[in-house]
C-alpha cells in the first residue's frame, strides 16, 4: 500500500493543474450524465447531478473538487450511502415493475444500476483510432 500511494503522489506530481477546458468537461459529464440515464426532468435532473457531484467529491478528494469549480457539498458523503440509495431504488423498480409493467417496463433501474452506470460509460459503437494527427491544429489536420 505504501508503494501504490507513493506511486500515486508522483502521478499527481505529474498532472497539471485544471484549466478551463478540465473544468468545463468535468462539469458537463456530470451534468449530462442524468440525461445518459434517461432523466428528462429538470428536477430529477438537478437532483441527480447534486448526487454526481457528492460522490466525485468523495472519490476524487476536496481539493481536485475545488480545483475543478464544483459546487460546495453542505454535507460530507460516506460511499456506503449512494449504493445504499442505488439497491433501494433498484427494489423501488423492481416492486414497481411488477405492480404496473407497461409504465416501468423500458425504466433504467429495473437493471442493476451498476450495469445502467457502467452502460452509459460504455465507449461502444465508435470507431476509435489510435493514429496521431498529422498537424497541431485539428483544423488543419488530415483524416487519420
Amino acid at each position: 500500500m505504501a508503494s501504490a500511494l507513493r506511486l500515486f503522489e508522483i502521478a499527481s506530481l505529474c498532472e497539471p493543474p485544471a484549466d478551463y477546458d478540465s473544468i468545463i468537461m468535468a462539469n458537463s459529464v456530470i451534468n449530462s450524465a442524468p440525461l445518459v440515464l434517461g432523466y428528462t426532468a429538470p428536477a430529477i435532473r438537478r437532483k441527480w447531478a447534486a448526487r454526481l457531484y457528492r460522490i466525485s467529491r468523495a472519490l476524487i478528494g476536496d481539493e481536485t473538487a475545488e480545483s475543478l469549480a464544483y459546487p460546495p457539498s453542505a454535507r460530507r458523503l460516506i460511499l456506503i450511502a449512494p449504493l445504499r440509495s442505488f439497491r433501494w431504488t433498484y427494489k423501488l423498480g423492481q416492486a414497481l415493475g411488477r405492480i404496473m409493467p407497461p409504465h416501468w417496463a423500458a425504466h433504467p433501474f429495473l437493471q442493476r444500476p451498476v450495469v445502467v452506470m457502467m452502460n452509459a460509460t460504455a465507449m461502444t459503437g465508435y470507431d476509435l483510432s489510435y493514429a496521431l494527427p498529422t498537424a497541431l491544429r485539428d483544423e488543419d489536420s488530415d483524416m487519420w
